[in-house]
């Protein structure tokens, strides 16, 4: 059942430059995207949510510099970042707070609203500390959901409008509920130009407390795909643009992260060895579960797409033998498992895990309070400490969205 709430009006809906895209040169083995109107972007950030501090850090995705931090809610005790969302065109970032709140960002600092807090010139972070909550002037907009769990959130790429170059009806999805009042979970979407919520949709099939969703991804539809984590609750539905909610056959094991691929296939890591596969792949249309069982690759891990059609996974047991932390990746189409490539999640395993728009596999680790950079040219590994980063996977650069919205058209 959906519950509509009104849209925002038509002149509310996001305004962007109506100049040419920005244009520019893709590193070597770089992934591109199809979906500009002339020109290339490349987005340069690594997103990363600190739930500890209730703070987004914005690193520079080449020098691994923090170029800045923002404040997710008025203190540190509140909001927990749990996972953030990259717009398609670069322009902005939702951050899903678990304690109930989604709050966007702008990522150009040209977009951003000097002024807003009566003080002349922009105020914003420049480094490693956040401003007081109320002076960030890059924060546009912060909406609580009412929610006590609160993990997954996703942006919807909207239509490419050939004329004016901007991406048209997007959207900001996320997911959760009310612990103390829902006996389901709700999905909702938001107007990402003033963060009005203009859909609620009931998820019958995600009980409150026990099958809340957990992942989230958006396809070149628009649609809003859910998953859960819970043991023995395995759930996936989907949400169309028309807010219609589609429960598919339970997947088989027990999900730990979540992504859509280039041809519109969802796939599902594995929990610790679920369903003795390493991950799932659905294919929408024809209802098919294709499980990767050659090698069972344990752990909880998210799973993100490069341009060659490899899945990227983390993993701390492989061959459910070993106890040596590192990645490997899964062909997308014959479904065979990678080599083993090290990587030292000292304090236990890597769940976060992305691709920047250089190629390079970026990721996080909770225990560890680390994030790992790792060049499949080279074999290089890159290491930052001292990173709060939240334990759940995230589109932390925007390829996984360009990839499931762009790829192929």
């Amino acid at each position: 059942m959906t519950r509509p709430i009104p849209r925002a009006a038509a002149a509310a809906r996001r305004r962007g430059p109506t100049t040419a895209p920005r244009a520019a040169t893709i590193p070597s083995g770089g992934p591109t995207t199809t979906c500009s109107c002339g020109g290339t972007e490349v987005f340069p950030n690594v997103w990363l949510a600190e739930a500890s501090t209730g703070t987004v850090r914005k690193l520079d995705a080449d020098s691994m510099q923090t170029l800045a931090v923002y404040a997710t809610t008025e203190t540190s005790t509140m909001g927990r970042p749990a996972t953030v969302a990259v717009s398609i065109d670069g322009d902005a970032v939702a951050v899903a707070n678990q304690d109930g709140n989604v709050v966007k960002i702008w990522a150009r600092p040209e977009l951003c609203n000097p002024g807003m807090n009566a003080i002349a010139g922009l105020q914003t972070s420049n480094g490693d500390d956040a401003l007081p909550w109320g002076m960030e002037e890059c924060i546009d907009w912060v909406r609580p959901t009412e929610f006590t769990v609160q993990i997954p959130v996703a942006w919807g790429a909207g239509t490419l409008d050939p004329v004016s170059c901007e991406y048209e009806d997007q959207a900001v999805w996320t997911a959760g509920c009310n612990e103390a009042t829902d006996a389901m979970s709700s999905a909702l979407r938001m107007d990402p130009a003033t963060g009005v919520i203009t859909d609620v949709v009931a998820l019958s099939g995600f009980p409150c407390g026990h099958a809340v969703p957990t992942l989230g991804a958006t396809d070149r539809d628009g649609s809003f795909w859910v998953a859960t984590t819970e043991p023995g609750m395995p759930r996936l539905a989907r949400i169309s643009n028309d807010a219609e909610v589609t429960l598919f056959e339970q997947p088989p094991l027990t999900a730990a992260g979540m992504t859509i691929d280039a041809v519109g296939r969802v796939w599902l890591t594995s929990t610790e060895g679920s369903g003795a596969s390493t991950a799932v792949r659905y294919t929408p249309g024809i209802g098919v579960w294709d499980l990767v069982q050659e090698e069972v690759v344990r752990g909880r891990s998210g799973i993100v797409q490069d341009r060659r059609g490899r899945l990227w996974i983390n993993y701390d047991h492989f061959l459910a033998t070993q106890n040596l932390s590192g990645g490997t990746f899964i062909d997308a189409e014959s479904l065979q498992v990678g080599p083993q490539i090290a990587q030292p999640c000292g304090g236990g395993s890597c769940e976060g895990i992305s691709i920047d728009f250089a190629g390079r596999i970026w990721t996080t680790s909770q225990a560890d309070q680390r994030v790992y950079r790792f060049d499949p040219n080279t074999g290089d590994v890159d290491t930052l400490g001292g990173m709060r980063v939240s334990g759940f996977s995230s589109d932390n650069t925007g390829w996984a969205l360009q990839n499931a919205a762009c790829a192929g058209l």
